[in-house]
């Protein structure tokens, strides 16, 4: 008898299991794949994350190999409307880190193989039979399992939300988008992202590692609306996706519970994605070690909704290209970003401090 069972180990499902462990259980971890990504994914780790992390030891880890995001840098039309500084934020880590998912998810696994726990890969979920109070799960390259409780952590296809039946309401955007990885030279701080508006589409553009870059843009060739100074030397990876907000009419039925991308999809403008799974993890890990279950749904699936209509609304700023939308930003831009009330908003919705921190979380 498996008490939980986690499909996926991506960052939240590996949160989910560290977190466990960490409180004496121990809980099997399966993934379809044979390794971690090999493309950079989310990139982006928040200060409430780092916070989260750190009981379990992955924060020093991921601030050793990360880089420092201290600052936004707002464009338009080629000029500088002003900057968003991170370090006014009252935080113990006041800027973002940038990290390719790869490495976050090594850093997460090594510490979950310390606390004895290894993840078995290669074996993909395939469905559930309830017997009595408890599931017997079938996999593909493994024995069938009874368990107490599942958590799909298994991403926006999850096949656990698809096998307990939960639908997952919400649409699909009309317009691509397009992200690249680049080697580059660049004309700005190594330490700042960059968010460029132009008639011809928006750029945010974020570092990944020490003269690489992270290109998105509403459209294709996101290259083409780097900043003036630019030199790209190569591209690493590119990739065009279709952005839809999407939300798990339940994150919890009987025995059965979703977190990250498995309960909530939406744009990466933000980068909330992988960090609200990783709260929904640590949340629910809290929540088990406590027995209360039961009060999962209650606590994360309000967030959620709240981050889809923030980031709902960012994207759709970001589709704004018209001219006269354009000049309407910048001169709201030109005087309201020197305020230090406006700078203070900013950064922390930004950084996603612009919601009080969880109960639960305490320092290790």
């Amino acid at each position: 008898m498996i008490d939980t069972l986690i499909v996926g180990a991506g960052p939240v499902g590996l949160t989910l299991a560290l977190e466990l462990a960490r409180r004496g259980q121990h809980p099997r971890i399966v993934d379809r794949a044979t390794g971690p990504p090999e493309e950079s994914r989310a990139i982006g780790i928040n200060p409430r994350s780092l916070d989260i992390l750190e009981a379990c030891g992955a924060t020093e880890r991921i601030l050793a190999e990360g880089l420092r995001i201290n600052r936004v840098r707002l464009m338009s039309r080629g000029r500088t409307l002003g900057l968003i500084e991170f370090g006014r934020l009252k935080h113990r880590f006041p800027f973002m880190t940038a990290l390719p998912q790869r490495h976050t998810q090594q850093i997460l696994e090594a510490l979950l193989a310390e606390r004895g726990i290894a993840v078995e890969r290669g074996v993909g979920f395939d469905g559930f039979a309830r017997q009595g109070g408890d599931l017997v799960c079938r996999f593909q390259g493994a024995q069938d399992a009874m368990v107490r409780r599942l958590v799909g952590c298994d991403g926006a296809h999850s096949r656990v939300r698809q096998a307990a039946g939960i639908a997952f309401d919400g649409r699909a955007w009309e317009h691509d988008w397009t992200l690249a990885d680049v080697e580059a030279d660049w004309p700005f701080a190594p330490d700042e992202a960059v968010f460029r508006f132009t008639e011809q589409g928006t750029l945010f553009a974020l570092p990944l590692v020490a003269g690489a870059f992270r290109l998105v843009r509403n459209g294709p060739d996101p290259a083409a609306l780097a900043p003036e100074g630019t030199r790209i030397h190569r591209v690493v990876w590119q990739s065009a996706f279709r952005i839809s907000h999407r939300l798990a009419a339940s994150f919890h039925r009987g025995s059965v519970f979703l977190a990250g991308d498995a309960a909530h999809i939406h744009s990466p403008a933000g980068a909330r994605g992988m960090n609200g799974g990783i709260e929904d993890a640590a949340t629910l890990a809290w929540l088990l070690a406590e027995g209360r279950a039961e009060r999962y749904e209650a606590m994360r699936r309000p967030a959620a909704r709240r981050v889809l209509r923030q980031v709902d609304r960012q994207t759709r700023q970001a589709e704004i290209n018209g001219g006269p939308l354009l000049a309407l930003r910048e001169m709201l831009a030109r005087r309201l970003l020197p305020l230090a009330p406006i700078q203070s908003l900013a950064a922390r919705f930004i950084t996603a401090l612009d919601t009080p921190p969880p109960a639960w979380l305490r320092a290790p």
